[in-house]
């Protein structure tokens, strides 16, 4: 229903995987999230090599309260006034893959694009900032969204 509504056709769904990696922002786990957001967006660096890196800044979220923590990264912020889930469904460009922490678009991007790599950063250090987590990253894995783990010594592995 979702393909129809907003025209999403398989053609435009097969087609082959863009340069780009999206990070999802995110209000939950506040001041945690943003000490660990930098570290975070260095592993995608490395990780993906020569892809360019998305923040897609959530709706509570303020260019400037971020921009300390992207200093020297380069990296794309854009902030959508709609959902994560129809923007990419209505943009001519794919991602290769997303990453977050507890958004629930998570869910949603792998539940509508089970092709995507969806990934869900398990960091320790920002889940005790979050209420019950436990039952989104259940949803989140019965999704396929892969886990990476977070150890604030050694980066995400």
């Amino acid at each position: 229903m979702f393909r129809d509504l907003f025209g999403l056709k398989q053609d435009k769904v097969d087609r082959s995987v863009g340069k780009g990696v999206g990070y999802l922002g995110q209000n939950h786990g506040k001041q945690a999230l943003l000490t660990r957001l930098r570290a975070h967006l260095l592993y995608l660096q490395d990780r993906h090599p020569g892809s360019e890196l998305i923040y897609f800044m959530h709706r509570k979220q303020r260019v400037e309260l971020l921009s300390p923590y992207f200093e020297g990264i380069p990296v794309s912020i854009q902030s959508n006034s709609l959902p994560i889930e129809i923007a990419m469904a209505l943009a001519d460009d794919r991602l290769e893959a997303f990453y977050g922490f507890t958004s629930t678009a998570l869910f949603t991007l792998k539940t509508l694009c089970p092709e995507l790599s969806v990934y869900r950063i398990s960091d320790e250090g920002v889940s005790d900032a979050v209420y019950h987590p436990e039952e989104l990253w259940q949803v989140l894995d019965h999704a396929g969204a892969e886990t990476v783990a977070f150890e604030s010594d050694r980066g995400v592995v």
